[in-house]
């Protein structure tokens, strides 16, 4: 069977991966961007995984992070050489 996925009207592409009996619900995002940069690219993943972990407009990352594990949920950002999650 194959994944499910649509792509969003700004192009960003959506996959989902049911699990009903796990009774969670998690969402990540994953970036094509990842730590192995050429030269032109030097410090594009380090600047993409500080953003998002800067928080919005409204809100601190730190009052995000409250929100998110005051429901039992996690928020965190990383990368590897060929990914920004």
């Amino acid at each position: 069977m194959a994944t499910p996925y649509f792509i969003l009207p700004n192009g960003i592409t959506c996959v989902i991966d049911e699990r009903p009996h796990s009774g969670k619900v998690s969402m990540q995002v994953h970036i094509k961007s990842g730590s192995d940069e050429n030269v032109n690219e030097s410090g594009l993943t380090f600047l993409t995984v500080k953003s998002c972990l800067n928080g919005t407009a409204t809100k601190t990352y730190g009052q995000l992070a409250n929100d998110v594990e005051s429901k039992g949920g996690d928020i965190d950002a990383l990368s590897n050489s060929n990914r920004t999650i």
